[in-house]
């Protein structure tokens, strides 16, 4: 299986893994400390109850990578959730990620989805679209939570991949790490 695939699959499994977390999963945030918000085409959302951070580290394939989402569930098919992964050959840092390749693999060292309701939006992989983008700035991490920054442009993710659908903007979080 191709790490493409792998990555995919991985992400696939985190997202409806948190689409059908409940409120007593650990995931449950019960420190107002810790959140997700951004604006998506100008809406602001904002997540304060299921959070979660974890590092996703590969390190027999020279890639370490942290997986971070937030989500809302307020019934059937108005569920939404957001997720950042992370990938590079060094283990994650402060500092700024984006959808440049890691050497010597198909992965990006960022990658941003959006979830609301039965449709999926992401920043994809550079070589399906030119237009989607995905910047993740990790300003602090310590023993606990992990905080930072992020933007993106989005597509359909089962779409014409060079139709922009979220500009994801003012992206902030204060994650609890699990």
């Amino acid at each position: 299986m191709t790490l493409l695939r792998k990555l995919f699959i991985s992400i696939i499994s985190i997202t409806l893994l948190i689409s059908c977390s409940k409120k007593e999963d650990s995931a449950l945030n019960t420190d107002s400390d810790y959140f997700m918000s951004f604006k998506a085409n100008g809406t602001e959302i904002i997540y304060k109850d299921i959070l979660t951070a974890q590092y996703t580290d590969l390190p027999n394939q020279n890639l370490y990578g942290l997986t971070i989402a937030g989500a809302n569930f307020d019934g059937p098919n108005t569920d939404e959730d957001f997720g950042i992964i992370l990938m590079d050959d060094a283990p994650i840092t402060e500092g700024s990620y984006n959808q440049d390749y890691i050497p010597n693999t198909y992965s990006s060292r960022a990658f941003i989805s959006y979830i609301k309701g039965v449709q999926a939006y992401s920043s994809v992989y550079p070589l399906l679209s030119d237009v989607a983008k995905a910047n993740v700035t990790i300003t602090e991490i310590t023993n606990t939570y992990i905080s930072g920054t992020f933007s993106g442009t989005l597509v359909k993710s089962d779409g014409d991949y060079s139709v922009i659908t979220h500009e994801i903007t003012n992206g902030k979080f204060k994650i609890k790490l699990q």
